[in-house]
């Protein structure tokens, strides 16, 4: 079972240029993270009609520039994110690769200091319409993949391949200009997490790379980096506001 490691034991500091480190956040609190938000943030952030979505956002964000203000040792007001063409966000001049994502209770965030990198966390959600949103968006082959599976197990491949497919997606950094239905992952609960094979880009096999990674119970993670080596270390990042008071801040 993974262990995720209390950010005060955290160094904030990578080993080598192969260490990944996963980070993941509750989202509450939110009040006691709106202060590290830059202004245009904070006014993004009082836009948000739904108070859970809002808390989602405050979280995610401000836990994203504490980290790399840690990281970098930087002031985290002062962090100006950049955007490629397609809506990635990125940071000049500091050596180091970062993705986002939450879902309902949970945020996730990935750090690396030499690869490109793509993270997804999802609820796995009983109210939706798994076979239909499946023959939508994924390729024949993970479709046949789920019918494979008996019924009991449906959610959980469906879900696999969800947060697999969107963490490559986003590790990309093109958005939806590759299709989700022109690539295809493992989805099995029995198999380990994998590319199988795009349409894009013949190769994508050997540059990028899938993890499942742990997550709370009724949820499903992944990661993508483009390296074949690579080692992940699993922080926790709940009441990281405090980190601003640390030593290590």
């Amino acid at each position: 079972m993974t262990e995720w490691i209390e950010w005060r034991q955290c160094p904030f500091r990578f080993k080598d240029a192969n260490e990944i480190h996963v980070w993941l956040l509750p989202v509450e609190h939110s009040e006691r993270f709106m202060p590290f938000l830059s202004a245009d943030e904070r006014h993004r952030a009082q836009k948000f009609r739904v108070p859970s979505a809002r808390a989602q956002f405050v979280v995610s964000r401000a836990a994203l520039r504490l980290l790399i203000a840690a990281y970098c040792q930087l002031d985290p007001a002062k962090i100006q994110f950049k955007l490629n063409s397609h809506g990635k966000p990125y940071l000049e001049n500091h050596p180091i690769f970062f993705n986002v994502s939450h879902s309902y209770d949970w945020a996730l965030i990935g750090l690396s200091p030499k690869f490109e990198i793509g993270i997804d966390i999802e609820k796995m959600r009983p109210d939706l319409n798994l076979p239909q949103l499946a023959g939508r968006f994924f390729s024949a082959d993970e479709v046949e993949q789920l019918n494979s599976l008996p019924s009991h197990l449906y959610a959980e491949g469906f879900f696999n391949a969800w947060t697999r497919k969107e963490a490559y997606i986003k590790a990309r950094g093109k958005g939806l200009a590759i299709p989700l239905s022109g690539f295809s992952v493992s989805l099995k609960p029995s198999e380990p997490a994998v590319l199988k094979s795009t349409e894009h880009d013949p190769q994508a096999l050997q540059q990028w790379k899938l993890s499942e990674i742990p997550a709370p119970q009724g949820y499903k993670a992944a990661l993508v980096v483009r390296s074949s080596r690579f080692n992940i270390k699993h922080w926790s990042g709940k009441e990281l506001f405090k980190l601003k008071n640390n030593s290590y801040a």
